[in-house]
């Protein structure tokens, strides 16, 4: 017997909205748009496992969503992420890079960032078309961490503490 697809009508999906779906997703070829520059899927793997490094095993419930995300909109040009509100500074200690006083590396090599308003955005050095937006995060933020390292002894490398172009 089986539970047939969403848009077939079944498993609790009506049949005139599964059609409208079914519509939708044929009209935009896939739920998921494609990235209008090419690196950015590779930029977006970087950021993911800093964050993976960081948050290690996910425990959506204790940090507002997996490794603190609470929702994502994805765009051709860039990729919005609502971080949860607890999280910010999580994040900014898993992305910024830093050489730790023991000699470890941490963060996203070549990673710059500029604040507006209300959000931050993330992209490679030279590469400002791919972007990361953290909506509802701010600049204080950044300026913690970034503080929070040179008071522990951590360095940052030397055009980090400027990157914010």
């Amino acid at each position: 017997m089986g539970v047939a697809a969403p848009w077939g009508g079944h498993a609790g999906v009506p049949l005139p909205a599964s059609r409208r779906h079914r519509a939708e997703i044929a009209a935009h070829r896939s739920p998921v748009p494609a990235p209008a520059h090419p690196e950015q899927e590779l930029w977006e793997a970087r950021v993911l496992a800093a964050l993976l490094t960081e948050y290690g095993s996910h425990r959506p419930a204790d940090t507002g969503g997996p490794y603190g995300i609470g929702r994502v909109t994805l765009r051709p040009d860039e990729v919005v992420v609502h971080v949860a509100r607890a999280q910010p500074a999580r994040w900014a200690r898993a992305l910024l890079p830093v050489q730790r006083s023991g000699g470890g590396l941490t963060g996203v090599g070549g990673l710059r960032w500029s604040a507006g308003v209300k959000d931050v955005a993330l992209h490679p050095a030279g590469a400002p078309q791919r972007r990361i937006r953290l909506a509802t995060t701010f600049a204080r933020d950044c300026h913690r961490v970034v503080a929070g390292a040179v008071r522990t002894g951590d360095l940052l490398p030397t055009d980090a503490a400027t990157a914010r172009r």
